[in-house]
């Protein structure tokens, strides 16, 4: 006997949206979904984090206002924790929470080796913002970032790259380019770092260096 489709049914297997999470896949009636559904779905607190899994290898942070489209089917994990007692990491943590109270910060290394935000631009360049990486170094506080990374393509309003740049290193799965800069003295770190020099004093210099369109 010769079965005839169900058109409900077809219409609910071609409504049916996918994603993949800690290696669990779920499936949605919708083809877009915030990431706080998707953290509410893995039971993942906000304190915790999500990370997406990208195709090239790398991850990426999500906050939980974005939304995802899922075609194709993204692949997402709960981003690792970091037990108390990790004076390293909770350095870390800490100085990239007072980055946050002065600039969006879009992406942050999982192994907390890295940061990226989006940085606003004066009309000297080529355009209006530019996502800056800052690498975090392994000494921190006592040491502290060393040179930092825009858009490859950023340029200044004549063409020109802006002086003392250079290619940088591949991170996060992209290329940047590099701007030669560096603490000349006076770093003072502290046990408390909204006390003393931190990742926020270095990217208030980046904002600087950067105003100077040049």
């Amino acid at each position: 006997m010769i079965q005839k489709a169900d058109p409900d049914r077809e219409s609910k297997r071609q409504s049916c949206f996918t994603f993949v999470l800690d290696g669990q896949k779920h499936e949605v009636t919708e083809p877009k979904i915030t990431a706080a559904e998707i953290m509410r779905i893995g039971n993942i607190t906000p304190q915790e984090g999500l990370l997406q899994c990208l195709e090239d290898g790398t991850q990426r942070q999500v906050d939980p206002s974005e939304e995802i489209k899922l075609v194709p089917c993204p692949v997402f994990r709960k981003a690792p924790i970091f037990k108390r007692g990790d004076q390293a990491a909770d350095r870390r943590l800490r100085e990239l929470d007072l980055v946050r109270s002065k600039y969006k910060v879009k992406e942050v290394d999982p192994n907390l080796g890295w940061f990226i935000v989006d940085h606003a631009l004066p009309p000297a360049y080529n355009k209006e913002r530019t996502d800056v990486l800052v690498q975090i170094p392994p000494s921190l506080p006592a040491g502290h970032p060393d040179n930092f990374l825009t858009e490859p393509d950023l340029r200044l309003k004549n063409g020109s790259p802006p002086g003392n740049t250079g290619q940088g290193p591949a991170i996060a799965g992209r290329s940047w380019l590099q701007f030669s800069f560096h603490v000349q003295g006076g770093w003072n770190p502290h046990p408390e770092p909204e006390r003393g020099d931190n990742l926020l004093t270095y990217l208030l210099g980046v904002t600087r260096r950067l105003e100077e369109g040049s």
